[in-house]
Order: structure tokens, then sequence, then C-alpha cells
């Protein structure tokens, strides 16, 4: 993908990608000029993921695949028993609480797991992972331009 600008005024290019055996989504928060960053888009990623993976498969969804570490570890280890003022302190605590909800439901829900990016490995998380990372390039290049389909 294409690296933020370094200018702290300038707009930013966050394209999140997310993707189930039978569907893909693809979206950008250029709409939201230089209040977004890199994390919102991490986030909505996989809040989309999850999304897809409960209408995939409402009864037992697929797991959730993310290169995003930080976010696996705040949903699994600190946000779970945190005290309200850890939540306060988030960047982009309403994304969290939202996932961390959504994750979290009395229904049926996918579990999120870490995978590592950039790799060129071969196991089904690195391809999956370099999969939605490929659409999201392809879009980011397309300047506005959102496919239909990628082939």
């Amino acid at each position: 993908m294409l690296p933020s600008p370094a200018s702290l005024f300038q707009a930013r290019s966050v394209i999140s990608a997310a993707a189930t055996p039978n569907s893909q989504v693809v979206f950008s928060l250029a709409g939201y000029g230089i209040s977004t960053g890199i994390l919102h888009g991490e986030l909505l990623g996989i809040i989309a993921a999850v999304l897809l993976s409960i209408h995939a498969n409402p009864q037992e969804p697929y797991s959730v695949l993310t290169d995003h570490q930080n976010a696996v570890h705040m949903i699994q280890e600190v946000l779970p028993g945190a005290l309200p003022h850890v939540w306060n302190n988030q960047p982009a605590r309403s994304l969290y609480r939202l996932l961390f909800s959504l994750l979290h439901s009395p229904t049926p829900a996918p579990s999120l797991v870490w995978t590592a990016a950039h790799t060129n490995g071969l196991v089904p998380e690195c391809l999956a992972n370099d999969y939605v990372d490929r659409m999201a390039s392809f879009a980011q290049n397309q300047r506005g331009v959102i496919p239909w389909q990628l082939s």
C-alpha cells in the first residue's frame, strides 16, 4: 500500500479490505481527510471482516485473520477486564468498543486471530492476508475507482 503522507495536515489515503470465501469488501476513508489514520483503517477492516464472517456463516462464523497485532492484544488481553479509564485513553476507542461488543455478543461470534504480514508465506493465513492487502493496494492505486471484482 502507499505510505501515509509525512505532512500533518495532508489528507491520508486509508483503504481497508476484508474477504470471506464468498464475499469481499474494499472501502476508503478518504472522505475523512486528515482526521483519519491507519489505526482507524485497521479497526474498520477488522469490523468489516467480523460482519462478513457472521453474515456468511451465522451459526459458526469463520475466524477473522488480521495482521494488526495490537488490536488482537487489546481485544483479547487488555479490554475484557479493563476499567473505564483504560477505555477512555484509547485512540479510536469507539471502534474498539464496537469490535469488542461484536466479538462478545451472545450470538456466535468469530475468533480474532493474528497472522504475520508480508512474509511471502504459503500457509493459508498468509495467503489470505496477502489477498486482502492486494485488494486494498489495487483500490488505492485506482484513485477512488473501486473494482467490482478482482481477478
